[in-house]
């Protein structure tokens, strides 16, 4: 029987990451895509000696710019040729029963173009992934459920979720990225806030089972390392005019998309740009001691924490 769902697994340095990624998420039920834009030949390596079926390793130039990353991904995603697609961070887990609930979930809604669960996180022993701590849910878009078009954007624009690690139809999933490259970014940020818009506008589907387990305290990170040069992405749309200019035509798109005028998504932009700075609500103090604890405690494997987070749901 075919496989019905490709992972894409892009790659930037991080080789220790890879190996436990393949050791941990491996499967023969899912087809894999593999889109390396590393500078140096250290994931080239892993995958040279490596050549499990269904599983294509693809080597780009080296990720110099949001634009290039934009252009590995669509070229990626190209090929694929499965039903289904979903990406994957290379020190995360999948969970199976999640993803197969989300495919189900698409099948028996063809107005929906992706579908997801809570994602569940959990860190590891000094940004390694060979022991998680207890898994908690950090992300539920579970407000979005069965919404599309204008008003499922401006309810996510209201209270933000990321759609990065959903299952997408694959043409929906190439839409998407064929949106993004035509924009040309010059901001990764951006980029995840223009891929929840056309996620949620063509429609989420919801489901109870979590799906995916992120790392939360990786060694390294490209978020990050963003961040710390460049500060607080909300706060560029003061300083920087390129960010300004992309976050304009990105709105113009998605005002054509969504047969609106622009001003219409400039005050929905303006109410999500506005919403990041409001202070929020401090856990308990016996939240934060028991996730403290939680943190500083990895001691289950792979097939433990996945075993965990399912079982929670």
């Amino acid at each position: 029987m075919a496989n019905d769902l490709t992972i894409v697994l892009p790659l930037y340095g991080r080789a220790h990451y890879t190996r436990t990624w393949l050791k941990n998420n491996l499967a023969d039920y899912y087809d894999y895509i593999v889109a390396d834009g590393s500078s140096d030949d250290s994931n080239a390596e892993i995958f040279g000696s490596l050549a499990p079926s269904g599983l294509q390793y693809c080597r780009y130039p080296a990720d110099a710019s949001v634009a290039q990353y934009a252009e590995k991904i669509c070229d990626a995603v190209g090929r694929i040729r499965t039903k289904y697609t979903m990406m994957c961070d290379n020190d995360d887990l999948l969970l199976t029963t999640g993803i197969r609930q989300c495919i189900a979930a698409l099948e028996l809604d063809p107005g929906s173009a992706c579908a997801g669960g809570p994602i569940a996180g959990a860190c590891g022993w000094r940004g390694q992934t060979e022991r998680f701590s207890y898994p908690m849910v950090v992300h539920n878009p579970a407000h979005l459920n069965a919404t599309s078009g204008l008003e499922a954007v401006r309810r996510n624009k209201s209270d933000y979720r990321y759609f990065w690690y959903s299952i997408f139809r694959t043409e929906s999933y190439q839409r998407i990225w064929n949106e993004i490259r035509d924009i040309g970014f010059s901001n990764f940020y951006l980029v995840e806030m223009f891929h929840s818009d056309l996620a949620v506008l063509s429609g989420y589907h919801h489901v109870r089972q979590r799906h995916y387990l992120r790392l939360l305290n990786p060694l390294s990170s490209t978020s990050r390392e963003i961040s710390a040069k460049s500060g607080r992405h909300t706060e560029q749309v003061f300083f920087d005019e390129r960010y300004r200019t992309d976050l304009m035509s990105m709105s113009r798109r998605l005002g054509e998309l969504l047969d609106c005028p622009t001003d219409t998504i400039l005050e929905m932009q303006k109410d999500y740009f506005l919403s990041s700075f409001r202070l929020k609500p401090r856990p308990g103090l016996l939240a934060r001691v028991l996730g403290g604890l939680t943190r500083r405690l990895p001691v289950f494997t792979a097939a433990q924490v996945r075993a965990i987070a399912a079982w929670q749901a």
